[in-house]
């Protein structure tokens, strides 16, 4: 089995062109970033078989930081792209800044982040993105691939459940497969685990979107504010 078919990865629509499905793509790949290494290793030198340590890790990097802070970061960048709020946008990736809980995700994320978004210096028509772009060159937001990714899904119209499903399982699926190597844990292994988030994040992605009533076009909850 390849890397790329023991995951069931979020088809994205087929009517986007190469650059723009390579942009998402690159966004989501942060799960193969090499600084996942360490951090499996580190589980696995307090006394954690391979799979246990990857499996602890990708337990709290679930709960505690993708879905409790990375996808209500996307949801609340593509609702202040939606309606122009630039501000907002980099108020937000001032907050992402300041969250404890992300800050070993920094460097990764926020490299990322800022790569893809200088490809939107052409979309001069995008004042949003102009501002939010010229706030990261600034040193004004940090350009976290989390409010990147928000913005693109607005910005082409690409469905929400179907952009939050593809970069959940996108980074998952990086990581589960990196875990081959850093803690040289079978392939088949690592599938059976991607079979599993595979499953299991699509109904993370529902919760929210149900949650925070943006399909509604209600306002942001307060749940879905970043705490520090």
């Amino acid at each position: 089995m390849s890397r790329s078919s023991a995951i069931d990865i979020q088809e994205l629509p087929t009517e986007l062109d190469g650059d723009l499905r390579e942009l998402l793509e690159s966004l989501g790949s942060l799960g193969n970033a090499p600084g996942w290494a360490g951090m499996f290793v580190q589980r696995k030198a307090h006394g954690l078989d391979g799979r246990r340590a990857l499996e602890g890790f990708l337990s709290t990097y679930v709960n505690e930081v993708h879905g409790a802070l990375e996808l209500p970061a996307v949801l609340r960048a593509w609702h202040y792209a939606e309606n122009g709020f630039s501000r907002d946008l980099i108020d937000l990736d001032r907050e992402l800044s300041h969250a404890s809980v992300l800050k070993p995700f920094k460097a990764a994320s926020c490299a990322v982040g800022r790569r893809q978004l200088s490809k939107l210096r052409s979309l001069r028509d995008q004042r949003v993105v102009q501002r939010y772009l010229r706030a990261v060159e600034e040193g004004r937001a940090a350009g976290w691939h989390t409010v990147v990714y928000g913005v693109l899904l607005s910005i082409y119209s690409i469905p929400l459940r179907t952009g939050l499903n593809h970069l959940a399982l996108q980074t998952i699926g990086g990581m589960i497969f990196s875990a081959t190597s850093s803690l040289k844990l079978p392939l088949s292994q690592c599938a059976e685990l991607a079979q599993e988030y595979g499953e299991s994040l699509p109904l993370l992605t529902s919760r929210l979107l149900k949650e925070s009533k943006l399909l509604n076009g209600d306002t942001v909850p307060d749940a879905l504010v970043v705490v520090r």
